[in-house]
């Protein structure tokens, strides 16, 4: 049973919301968007566990507990002066990328980095701005940073997966999916695109398998319609030369 958290938030481009005290133990999190037009974008998360601090996934070390708020000299937990300044700068540097306003977004960003070197969302967020603009050698450089100071980041991997298809480094792309899939085997979005990767390189076969994941894991309804519309393209094909393409 779904428990609505917010119907109708208002369009300020920032979200929160408190998770109302009936919610405990293992629990989903979906977040529907619907555009005038009536077109619906669905998103789910993994399952968390409600009530318990969520633990770091890239490190246990000092520097990973201070970057989500932990560990400070004085057992404190509130976010310093700084960090909630670098914050500040990266949601207004999100924001700002979401408009396409990439100048002001990455003045954003690089200020948000200045204060805190290391933070991977900030870094991950460089990357995204400078792989919308095609700037794909930087975005590549921008990600690898990121994966260095968070290797299991897989908005990380992903970019960087991204961006080495952006410069037909198919077999880089392919390796680094491989890795993410491998961390995250449910991420639908990754089996999508090595499925592109694998169609890229010719190799149509695997391509089905991978498009097949992605439909079973998709958490969004565009990965699983796009994935769909691959499969579909695969089987005229494979028709139209006499070969047979396997069924999900």
């Amino acid at each position: 049973m779904w428990t609505v958290l917010a119907a109708v938030p208002p369009d300020s481009g920032s979200y929160d919301w408190t998770i109302p005290d009936a919610v405990s133990g293992s629990a989903e999190f979906q977040i529907t968007v619907r555009d005038r037009l009536g077109h619906e974008t669905v998103a789910r998360s993994d399952v968390v566990v409600v009530g318990q601090p969520l633990e770091a996934k890239t490190g246990t070390g000092a520097g990973d507990r201070a970057q989500a708020g932990e560990g400070r000299l004085d057992g404190s937990t509130q976010p310093s002066q700084d960090e909630s300044k670098s914050l500040r700068l990266y949601k207004s540097g999100v924001f700002h990328a979401l408009r396409g306003e990439y100048a002001l977004a990455m003045s954003d960003l690089t200020a948000s980095l200045a204060i805190r070197p290391h933070f991977t969302p900030a870094l991950v967020e460089v990357g995204n701005v400078l792989y919308a603009q095609h700037k794909f050698a930087e975005a590549i450089e921008a990600y690898r940073i990121a994966v260095g100071r968070s290797p299991d980041s897989a908005d990380a991997l992903y970019g960087l997966a991204q961006a080495m298809i952006g410069r037909r480094q198919f077999t880089e792309a392919r390796n680094v999916l491989n890795r993410l899939v491998a961390a995250r085997p449910k991420l639908g979005k990754a089996w999508l695109l090595l499925g592109d990767v694998s169609l890229f390189e010719g190799r149509e076969e695997s391509a089905v398998g991978y498009f097949q994941n992605a439909i079973r894991f998709a958490r969004s309804s565009e990965v699983a319609r796009t994935a769909g519309d691959r499969l579909e393209n695969l089987k005229r094909m494979a028709g139209s030369f006499g070969r047979q393409v396997p069924s999900p």
